[in-house]
């Protein structure tokens, strides 16, 4: 058995196995999904509201007319 290491110590060095990496990224990959889905269930609220609103409007403005 040789008495010298064949690679110096360097702290670069992997200890973990190469797929821990790869599920660290996936929570970033959910952060990414959970925001965009929370930001597209506003802007589908927000439409909602926005054309219930209008339909509102449009419907006041019509018995109003008529008075």
């Amino acid at each position: 058995m040789p008495s010298h290491a064949t690679r110096p110590f360097s702290t670069t060095t992997q200890v973990y196995p190469a797929y821990l990496p790869a599920l660290h990224k996936t929570g970033r990959m959910e952060k990414k999904l959970a925001t965009a889905t929370v930001a597209a269930v506003g802007i589908g609220y927000g439409l909602a509201r926005y054309k219930q609103a209008q339909a509102q409007a449009e419907q006041s403005a019509i018995t109003g007319s008529r008075s």
